[in-house]
């Protein structure tokens, strides 16, 4: 949240697009239950989904800078 708001309201647009990034990234690691923690309804640990994300957003950034 904190680098949307800096990409809106300090016109950081590299701010905007990693926020955009990191959000795309939590979404698609909570969409799938093997990649949730169990308190919420899934079956990875906090290490897990946490590989999860990064994984996504290593995904996300290369396809923005390609």
């Amino acid at each position: 949240m904190l680098l949307e708001w800096l990409g809106h309201n300090r016109g950081i647009a590299e701010a905007l697009a990693a926020s955009s990034i990191m959000t795309k990234a939590t979404i698609a690691a909570l969409a799938r239950p093997e990649t949730r923690t169990g308190d919420i309804r899934g079956t990875a640990n906090t290490e897990g989904m946490t590989s999860a994300i990064v994984a996504a957003i290593e995904k996300e950034a290369e396809n923005v800078l390609t």
